[in-house]
């Protein structure tokens, strides 16, 4: 198993911005961008999930790098776009809280 770090805080809330800057309106480059760099982020958590303990956050990141992948595009209407965006931004935030808990605070056995 190779020892995978989780992207720097930064990021995390970089990528949050971005999916809430989709909400206004944007060049339709926008969109194409936020798609590839929010499918390989979610995929890389997906994939960094797996290699610590499959679970909830593991199964989610992947279901959200496939909806938002750029090659096979899922055609919505604006306004499910932005219900999605919002909803994983909401995602990372919380799994970042989630997991920055789980670091900082181990469970005691």
């Amino acid at each position: 198993m190779s020892d995978l770090s989780r992207p720097p805080v930064w990021l995390s809330y970089a990528m949050i911005g971005a999916l809430l800057l989709a909400l206004t309106q944007m060049p339709y480059g926008y969109y194409q961008f936020l798609r590839l760099i929010v499918t390989a982020y979610c995929a890389y958590m997906a994939f960094w999930h797996f290699q610590r303990k499959p679970g909830f956050f593991a199964w989610i990141y992947t279901a959200a790098a496939i909806k938002n992948n750029p090659v096979f595009i899922i055609a919505m209407d604006r306004d499910t776009h932005a219900i999605f965006n919002i909803a994983t931004a909401l995602l990372i935030l919380l799994e970042m809280t989630e997991a920055r808990e789980s670091f900082l605070r181990p469970k005691k056995r």
